[in-house]
């Protein structure tokens, strides 16, 4: 998981509004941050791990017309190897950034792929870094032409921004469309970002189209061509917007709300709802719109139990490096309030549960500042499944719900009550999402990918994985 951002205009001030949005994209990834812009011809990038605020300390980059920049977090590769790369092809400099993870690049598993390397000098052991490579190996007497070829032989998931020596910013989406890439424009400038949030004072135009290559030059007239078909069935991430995307998001609220709402629905008409509920207490932020909705659905109060230390509110303990990192963040982030929750049954409303370092801390602070009870609902459903195509959920083995019963789960996390939302009530909630500019509704098992939760994986998957079941389509 990743964010990206890139911004051409007829002023000479990219570095800061690169570094604005790449802030506003800061909760996509923390363990590394970079900016590349282009001077006279010349690229000037600069990476360094950590936040953005690191990147920031002494960055000595020229004033220039445009760049592009991403924040890290490491799904592959050295967790040290941030982006954008550099380098030069077919006599041209360029800069490049990824948002996303390849399975296959011409035909072979990436580990394949990386042995058919032999003499090439690898640096970062990142799937940005394999790419760059297969454009290299590309037949075309130009950068543009080997990167289209190169495009249309890499199966999976990838949203990238190329910065050119000539001032050319280049944007590319898979044909399958799992990781979202937005256009916008005003009169100076036109900008991509991998949410819309990060485009502030931007009239957004729309995203950028699976299979389609969107080419801005210097004087920011917008070329667009399709280098690879859409394919027939779409695989956008759910769990963006159940995780990722930022609440102030076109689609996000609405969507979260529903979770939230359908959620409850379910739990009244099961009677699963427990005998005594003093109120509902969200887990800010991307819980706080669906605990609004189930709160309102069952017309209960929302009670402030928890309390998120400011200094670290752009910290997010799934994306820790590791499970000591993600608990120290979480013991950190999270407090209670015991004047709100003393004595009080309570209801948690969170949007997921992966690993449950989080939720175990939740719920040990809200006991011991005095909740009488606490009862988990989640908004989605149990996620089982890794994902291979750019969020950080890499084996079974570190997801709770892989091979425990939601009893056991209840137990771990000591809860009073475990519920999560059906996968057919989460579906529902899609109609909700948005896709900006050329689409509407998006259905289940057309449009959108839920394989963690459903099974229901593309055809195209990591060697020696074997997806329970595969969908059609190409």
């Amino acid at each position: 998981m990743c964010g990206v951002a890139g911004y051409t205009t007829l002023r000479i001030n990219a570095t800061p509004h690169i570094l604005e949005m790449l802030e506003l994209l800061q909760d996509r990834g923390q363990s590394g941050s970079g900016i590349a812009v282009c001077k006279d011809g010349d690229i000037h990038a600069r990476t360094k791990s950590g936040p953005v605020s690191n990147l920031v300390v002494g960055l000595d980059l020229p004033d220039a017309h445009c760049g592009i920049g991403h924040v890290r977090y490491a799904t592959s590769g050295s967790k040290f190897a941030s982006q954008p790369l550099t380098g030069a092809i077919a006599g041209t400099d360029f800069a490049l950034c990824t948002n996303g993870d390849t399975v296959k690049l011409n035909g072979k598993y990436r580990d394949e792929f990386r042995m058919s390397l032999q003499q090439s000098v690898l640096r970062a052991s990142s799937d940005t870094e394999d790419v760059l490579h297969l454009i290299a190996q590309q037949p075309g007497t130009t950068f543009l032409k080997r990167l289209v070829n190169a495009l249309k032989k890499i199966e999976g998931a990838f949203s990238t921004l190329v910065l050119l020596k000539t001032g050319v910013l280049i944007a590319t989406r898979d044909r399958w469309g799992f990781r979202p890439l937005f256009l916008a424009k005003r009169e100076d400038a036109v900008a991509f970002a991998s949410e819309p949030s990060a485009l502030v004072d931007f009239t957004l135009i729309r995203e950028v189209k699976p299979g389609e290559m969107v080419i801005v030059n210097p004087n920011l007239a917008i070329h667009s061509q399709e280098v690879t078909k859409p394919a027939r069935r779409q695989y956008r991430c759910s769990f963006e917007w159940v995780y990722m995307m930022r609440p102030d998001n076109p689609g996000v609220y609405p969507f979260r709300r529903a979770q939230g709402r359908t959620v409850a629905i379910e739990m009244r008409e099961k009677r699963k709802l427990p005998e005594k509920i003093d109120g509902v207490v969200a887990v800010f932020d991307s819980g706080r719109d669906a605990a609004f909705g189930f709160a309102g659905e069952l017309g209960l109060e929302v009670i402030p139990g928890l309390n998120r230390a400011r200094r670290l509110n752009t910290l997010r303990a799934f994306l820790g490096e590791d499970e000591g990192e993600r608990n120290s963040i979480a013991q950190r982030k999270h407090s209670a309030n015991p004047d709100a929750v003393s004595g009080k049954h309570l209801i948690v409303v969170d949007d997921s549960l992966l690993r449950s370092t989080t939720m175990k801390v939740i719920v040990r602070k809200l006991r011991d500042a005095g909740a009488a009870s606490v009862h988990v609902v989640i908004v989605s459903p149990p996620i089982g499944g890794p994902c291979f195509y750019g969020t950080n959920i890499p084996t079974r083995q570190e997801l709770v719900a892989s091979n425990r019963s939601e009893s056991v789960i209840r137990i771990l996390i000591n809860a009073d009550s475990l519920t999560y939302i059906s996968l057919e009530g989460y579906r529902s909630c899609y109609e909700h999402i948005t896709v900006s500019g050329y689409e509407g509704k998006l259905k289940p098992c057309k449009h959108v990918c839920d394989a963690c939760m459903s099974g229901l994986y593309p055809k195209f998957v990591p060697h020696g994985f074997a997806a329970k079941k595969p969908m059609n389509g190409d």
